[in-house]
């Protein structure tokens, strides 16, 4: 989804709420991804240099992933050794530090609301600070498909706001647009719904 320098991306929560078709319910856009294309030849050598890099970035072991990757590696040949050791070695716990201050938090007096919305309003100022498009295309292909944290993210209005703002920053990013066609969708189901709710009531009065 491209927009002009000059035009502001247009919000999918203000649609025209006329719907001409209200029998066919609108379907999940494909995930981008190209997963039939595989090198014929692999680099074995190069794949294990390439995941041990990742393997020794901080907290790698809480990236989503590393399923994909400890797969590729292994399947390269790899031993366990080094990935174990990299792995532990650069482990930060920096969301289990960000837990155990919220628990204490809330042990300190402090209302469990006030708690979350503090934890998300300081995660949503690391996002916007800390986004990188080319890593957040790079999800698909790691993945293979629609990462569940994603879907479980766009279930909540908060989330869903914090996606609208990074897609209008980045209108090129892919993984970015399939989110903004995706909630587009859940917005036009709910609305098709509100109106096989009201719809029959209004002629029966």
């Amino acid at each position: 989804m491209d927009y002009d320098d000059d035009e502001e991306a247009p919000s999918f929560w203000e649609q025209d709420d006329d719907v001409e078709d209200t029998d066919t319910l609108p379907q999940e856009p494909e995930s981008p991804i190209e997963s039939d294309h595989e090198p014929e030849e692999v680099d074995h050598q190069a794949v294990q240099t390439e995941c041990l890099e990742l393997f020794g970035s901080k907290d790698f072991i809480m990236e989503p992933g590393i399923f994909p990757n400890l797969q590729r590696y292994f399947q390269a040949g790899g031993g366990p050794e080094p990935v174990v050791q990299l792995l532990s070695d650069n482990y930060r716990a920096v969301a289990q530090t960000a837990n155990l201050l919220a628990e204490w938090l809330i042990m300190a007096g402090v209302n469990i609301t006030e708690v979350q919305k503090l934890v998300e309003e300081h995660m949503k100022k690391m996002i916007v600070r800390n986004f990188d498009p080319k890593k957040a295309d790079s999800i698909f292909t790691e993945e293979g498909q629609t990462p569940t944290w994603l879907t479980e993210m766009i279930e909540y209005p908060e989330w869903r706001a914090l996606f609208y703002q990074l897609a209008e920053v980045y209108p090129d990013c892919l993984m970015l647009n399939f989110t903004i066609k995706v909630l587009y969708l859940i917005k036009l189901q709910e609305k098709l719904s509100y109106l096989g709710r009201t719809v029959p009531r209004l002629f029966q009065l």
